[in-house]
């Protein structure tokens, strides 16, 4: 995760697998906002609207069995902007098999 995506990150998921099947876990963490972060989110519950996000599925294929590192990191989304192309290349596409619910 490079810094701007840091900056932008709101929490993490963790996907756990018990009795009743694949489940996930997580946290919001404004203390690592930044201000503008912060004050969005406030905003948007303040006028009871949607807090738009983003999560994506982190490359755990280097952690160890033991490895408590997230699964998943929420992240607010970026401004769009026209002259900006993605890369999609970056990130592999997500299968109806990666999203457990």
């Amino acid at each position: 995760m490079n810094s701007t995506d840091q900056n932008n990150k709101l929490g993490a998921l963790w996907e756990k697998i018990g009795a009743r099947g694949t489940y996930m876990t997580g946290k919001i963490d404004p203390s690592k906002w930044d201000d503008e972060a912060l004050q969005a989110v406030l905003d948007a519950l303040a006028a009871r609207q949607p807090v738009p996000l983003v999560v994506f599925r982190r490359d755990t294929s280097k952690d160890s069995a033991d490895s408590n590192r997230p699964t998943w990191d929420i992240l607010r989304p970026r401004a769009r902007d026209a002259a900006a192309t993605p890369n999609a290349s970056a990130t592999p596409p997500l299968t109806a098999s990666d999203i457990p619910f």
